[in-house]
């Protein structure tokens, strides 16, 4: 694995040493989240986080996910912490944060469809009320040539059937 630059003297991984950082970014590119990471390797997370700017082979949308885990793994930790110190109200408000921000996630990573897809033109029924409608038209070829021309422009009718008319 190489880095995009130098050791960073000021970064608490690459102080570590080659061995220790080359197992981080290992993790870090194999998609382990972050907090996790921080858990297996003992080290803050917030020098991670930093450490995250030297490793190579991670794209903007990786980066945006990493982000993303240090805000939530914050977000955890004041909730937490609000149970901890007896705040409820505090706590659910941090819930709440953590829920936003684990849908937000999965929603990046596509996990939860945002709308509906249905697709009605390649159904067989379509398809056979489609071509009964066509079959009915032949005696009337203007109107034939009308619909055919209203169904192309909303691309529910396939290139081999045309009027001839």
């Amino acid at each position: 694995m190489q880095r995009k630059q130098q050791e960073d003297p000021d970064c608490e991984v690459c102080l570590q040493g080659w061995e220790f950082s080359q197992e981080l970014e290992r993790l870090i590119l194999a998609n382990m989240p972050l907090w996790e990471i921080s858990e297996r390797m003992s080290t803050p997370l917030p020098a991670i986080h930093r450490h995250v700017d030297h490793v190579d082979g991670l794209t903007d949308q990786d980066r945006l996910l990493y982000q993303l885990d240090v805000n939530l793994s914050e977000a955890i930790g004041v909730k937490n912490r609000a149970r901890a110190s007896y705040a409820p109200k505090l706590e659910l408000d941090a819930l709440r944060e953590v829920r936003a921000l684990i849908d937000l996630k999965a929603r990046i990573l596509g996990e939860i469809k945002t709308r509906q897809e249905i697709t009605i033109v390649e159904h067989p029924d379509f398809q056979r009320i489609r071509y009964n409608i066509m079959t009915a038209l032949e005696r009337y070829p203007e109107a034939k040539r009308a619909v055919v021309e209203e169904l192309a422009a909303v691309r529910a009718l396939p290139c081999a059937i045309e009027t001839t008319s």
